[in-house]
């Protein structure tokens, strides 16, 4: 007997701010100054990063690389957050998934004050003056080390994994998004329909299963959407260059 799929959402947070998770923090902080890395794929936390970094040589100290990515973690702190369970079949197995606006995230104002303010309540050691902080984040971005390092630990597990990675659902929804992206800017004015996207990389409930990836699209690819009010459609375009991707290229 054949099940029909369906995709139904319960939301039970209409959208609230959620703090830092300051236990994860701390644990990160503390896998970075005790040179700890991680098995899973691929993993781009602060103490991963700066052991590759430090393998090439590289510059930068542990402490650039931890106030970069707890920079992230204050940024979602200070956008609304949806909490949704979402369905994906008749016997109604759940999952809860966070929904974040990505729109309000590139709009968030005041993230370096509010890291500068975090460190200092909780990380006695940091140097929490916020000059100093703003200083240090503008010269680690600028070098463009992240974008480097990202794709170097990406393809050392590929070339590790050659079989066993590839099946892995998360590079398989990792690809999924990097094709969309190619092929969204492969276009002349670099944006396609919604449904030239599902009827080209999905099959059924195709729109639910792409809403799920436009923060990926976004933060990654640089991929907005915007309805067109006179034909009622959704269209996906981008604002970057090519599809190279911020963080990630797959399928180098």
């Amino acid at each position: 007997m054949t099940v029909e799929s369906e995709i139904r959402e319960i939301e039970i947070d209409p959208g609230s701010k959620n703090p830092p998770d300051l236990n994860r923090i701390k644990t990160a902080w503390k896998d970075l100054k005790e040179d700890r890395t991680h098995a899973n794929f691929p993993c781009f936390c602060p103490s991963c990063l700066y052991q590759a970094h430090k393998k090439v040589g590289g510059r930068f100290d542990k402490e650039a690389f931890f106030l970069d990515w707890l920079l992230f973690e204050i940024k979602l702190s200070l956008v609304n957050q949806t909490e949704k369970i979402v369905f994906k079949d008749t016997f109604d197995r759940g999952q809860i998934k966070i929904f974040v606006d990505s729109r309000e995230f590139f709009k968030v104002r005041g993230s370096i004050k509010a890291l500068s303010e975090f460190v200092e309540k909780n990380f006695s050691e940091i140097n929490p003056d916020y000059q100093r902080i703003n200083l240090r984040l503008w010269r680690f971005r600028k070098s463009g080390v992240l974008k480097m390092l990202e794709e170097k630990i990406s393809m050392e597990w590929w070339n590790a994994h050659p079989v066993d990675f590839r099946k892995n659902e998360s590079w398989k929804l990792l690809n999924l998004a990097q094709r969309i992206a190619d092929f969204i800017y492969s276009r002349p004015e670099k944006s396609a329909t919604q449904r030239e996207i599902c009827r080209r990389f999905f099959q059924k409930k195709s729109v639910e299963d792409l809403e799920d990836m436009r923060f990926w699209l976004k933060t990654n690819y640089g991929i907005g959407w915007k309805k067109r009010k006179k034909k009622n459609q959704i269209i996906y375009f981008g604002e970057m260059k090519n599809a190279r991707g911020r963080f990630l290229r797959v399928g180098l």
